[in-house]
């Protein structure tokens, strides 16, 4: 797994090196004035000497040999630590920010060639917020899954609160555009479902449950969630992952907290330029369009599907960590785009 969440105490030591380890006298007697001199590095010094006759840019040993009286050779090397607050986990600081660092603000001044060491502190914090959201494909092959997570909803939840107890779980749900050819319908515009009465329409996003820190809510959303269909066969996966990453408030991201998705399907996904099989010309705007009260996605026949590269800028802007559970089938249909996603914890395939 990519992201660590035990918590580890170690002492790092940075070298910091301005250029080059060290100088020769070519070097230095490239320079023509002082300035010049000093920055081609520490061993070249300036003689301010009015009446030396020898390169004025030298070693400073050079100079010292050939008897020159103002050898300027500054030793700049200068470290102020500005911010430097005792490391602490999320739930002892204010607002829940832990400090995993320290010191965190260094301000060095060093000539360029120079080398400074300095000793840093790095812990992984204890109960570092979580914010876990499950987006999932809920077309009707995905039945069984959805049974599944139903079953795994309270273990999840406590597996997670083992890692931290400043946990928020999160439930939503794609399927596809209702209309055609994404989904079936009538002559009379009304949807034509393969599965009914059991299965709802077909709708592109909705926000089933906005993150929250209570198990019982989580799998009491799950057990009122049901499934749909849709005619083709790639579904708006990315086009709800889109929603997810710019509707803070639906779906509840904390500033403070971590933020991962869990997206799981087993087909394939539509991007931009599909939605032109519908009529849809508009290009997606990367903006919240998720009705706050019924949590659904209002404009599904008005934009097309987002690009990756659109996408994969708001998650990056939002730091999403994401997590692919895929079926074999779309195994390296996901394998191919995880270059758009920064951050990938972990990949797993599901049957």
């Amino acid at each position: 797994m990519g992201v660590p969440w035990r918590v580890c105490m170690s002492v790092v030591f940075l070298t910091l090196v301005g250029y080059c380890s060290g100088q020769d006298s070519e070097e230095c007697r490239l320079a023509v004035n002082c300035a010049d001199c000093i920055s081609v590095g520490p061993a070249c010094g300036w003689c301010a000497q009015r009446d030396f006759f020898n390169a004025s840019c030298d070693l400073s040993s050079t100079l010292l040999i050939s008897n020159c009286s103002d050898v300027q050779n500054p030793e700049a090397y200068a470290v102020n630590i500005t911010q430097n607050e005792e490391l602490s986990n999320a739930g002892d600081a204010p607002l829940g920010q832990a400090v995993q660092v320290q010191p965190q603000e260094i301000h060095l001044t060093i000539r360029r060639g120079e080398t400074a060491t300095l000793r840093m502190n790095v812990r992984q914090a204890e109960d570092y917020p979580v914010d876990m959201y499950y987006l999932m494909d809920l077309s009707q092959s995905m039945k069984e899954d959805l049974e599944t997570i139903r079953q795994l909803a309270g273990d999840l939840v406590d597996k997670m609160k083992e890692l931290t107890r400043n946990f928020q779980v999160g439930f939503g749900s794609f399927v596809d555009k209702n209309i055609i050819p994404f989904a079936s319908l009538k002559e009379n515009g009304e949807v034509l479902l393969d599965c009914a009465p059991e299965c709802e329409d077909p709708y592109l996003f909705k926000n089933g449950q906005t993150l929250t820190n209570s198990s019982e809510l989580f799998g009491q959303t799950l057990g009122e969630t049901g499934y749909s269909t849709s005619l083709d066969k790639p579904e708006a996966g990315l086009d709800a992952l889109l929603q997810v990453a710019v509707c803070d408030e639906v779906v509840g991201w904390r500033d403070s907290a971590r933020h991962l998705v869990v997206f799981l399907t087993d087909a394939p996904y539509h991007a931009a330029g599909d939605g032109r099989l519908g009529g849809i010309v508009t290009p997606n705007d990367g903006l919240c369009h998720v009705d706050p009260v019924t949590g659904e996605y209002m404009i599904d026949k008005l934009q097309d599907y987002p690009s990756l590269g659109h996408l994969s800028s708001l998650v990056r802007e939002k730091d999403i960590i994401m997590m692919f559970v895929v079926g074999a089938e779309v195994q390296q249909t996901y394998r191919d785009i995880l270059t758009f996603f920064p951050r990938v914890a972990d990949w797993n395939t599901c049957s």
